[in-house]
């Protein structure tokens, strides 16, 4: 697809990627597999607490698509994408233009628990998040990994049909499965894909608020 993006954004085509990168709706690896990884539980030891002041703000990604994040829940993990960027409204949570996703923590990574008001068993471990200052990355699972981790007896799961399903994890596991090597989520360039945030005085939302 040709890049529009000298004759200004390609709305559609930032909201698609946003979603595919940051929420849930983007897993899809790059190598074009869909991911079959998924975990009898929400993985994650528990919901993230989420500061605001770290996650809200405008986001670029590496092809320069932009996206805006909002905590909507700081004690229950929420975190919020709007579409277009543009939008500053926060107090209009509600259409086809926002998402929201729930994010769990184990130590610096996080999970996302998937769309809130669809979440349920099976649940997709198909990527990680890692922090690190003011960027992410998401990290997408290598699945010939986990599989071989599974049938050695490292994590537990079971395969149905051509998911793998982990079961309940604990610490020794989420250790084997974040710090194996090789790992089991790779945040490692091509696959690893960053995103960083934007200072405030290049979010046109930080200037409107602050002309108030």
């Amino acid at each position: 697809m040709t890049s529009r993006y000298s004759a200004g954004p390609d709305w559609k085509a930032v909201m698609l990627h946003s979603l595919r990168w940051l929420l849930l709706a983007f897993l899809s690896l790059l190598s074009g597999c869909f991911p079959v990884v998924y975990s009898e539980e929400p993985l994650g030891a528990d919901v993230a607490v989420l500061k605001p002041d770290e996650w809200n703000g405008l986001w670029i990604q590496e092809d320069r698509k932009l996206v805006r994040l909002l905590v909507t829940d700081p004690a229950n993990g929420e975190l919020t994408s709007i579409e277009p960027y543009e939008e500053c409204n926060s107090k209009s949570l509600e259409g086809s233009n926002v998402q929201h996703i729930q994010l769990r923590q184990h130590g610096l990574w996080y999970f996302p628990y998937g769309y809130i008001e669809n979440g349920e068993a099976p649940y997709p471990a198909w990527f990680v998040i890692l922090r690190h200052g003011q960027a992410v990355t998401s990290c997408p699972v290598d699945e010939a990994r986990v599989r071989t981790l599974v049938k050695e007896g490292a994590l537990p799961g079971r395969f149905e049909d051509q998911k793998i399903v982990l079961g309940p994890l604990k610490s020794e596991h989420y250790r084997i499965l974040l710090s194996s090597e090789p790992p089991a989520y790779r945040c490692d360039p091509p696959k690893g894909h960053v995103s960083i945030r934007l200072p405030s005085e290049l979010d046109p939302c930080s200037k409107l608020e602050q002309a108030k």
